[in-house]
């Protein structure tokens, strides 16, 4: 999570897939933006039309202590 000084907003890296052929794509986007799909169609094949998927945290509790 990136946090902007400025505005103290947080943003996150949100993956959609093209529902046309599949290819996956990458968006940083402010958490309430969380819904809005990639600016650009599929650079494949051109759709417009994205699915939000739904991916693994990277979160990991790491060391001794964590029950």
């Amino acid at each position: 999570m990136t946090t902007h000084n400025n505005d103290k907003e947080h943003t996150v890296l949100y993956q959609w897939d093209c529902t046309q052929c599949g290819k996956q794509v990458e968006v940083v986007r402010k958490i309430a933006d969380r819904e809005v799909p990639p600016d650009e169609p599929c650079e494949l094949c051109g759709c417009d039309d994205f699915k939000r998927a739904i991916t693994a945290s990277a979160f990991a509790l790491l060391g001794g202590g964590w029950f």
